[in-house]
């Protein structure tokens, strides 16, 4: 189980590489440091969403965290339409 903390570090971590995301795909790069910041993004919400599935988070809590979701897949279909995507490795 998640703790709230972990999952304060975790929402932080995220913010920080979904900024990263944005700034690679802004300039254009589509390949692997995409990939592998998204692959990141991928671990963090997996540890975020641990948390805000207790009944005892908070509605904040768990917009905050669809939103990043959303913010993810959003950058994921961007590299999947891309040519020669690469594979997780």
């Amino acid at each position: 189980m998640t703790s709230p903390a972990d999952a304060a570090r975790a929402s932080e971590a995220l913010v920080d590489a979904l900024r990263e995301a944005h700034e690679l795909a802004r300039a254009g790069e589509v390949g692997k440091p995409l990939a592998d910041v998204l692959w990141f993004c991928d671990d963090l919400l997996d540890i975020m969403a641990d948390h805000v599935e207790r009944p005892d988070a908070g509605e904040g809590e768990r917009g905050a965290f669809m939103e990043m979701r959303e913010r993810v897949a959003k950058l994921r279909a961007q590299l999947e339409g891309s040519p020669g995507e690469p594979g997780r490795a």
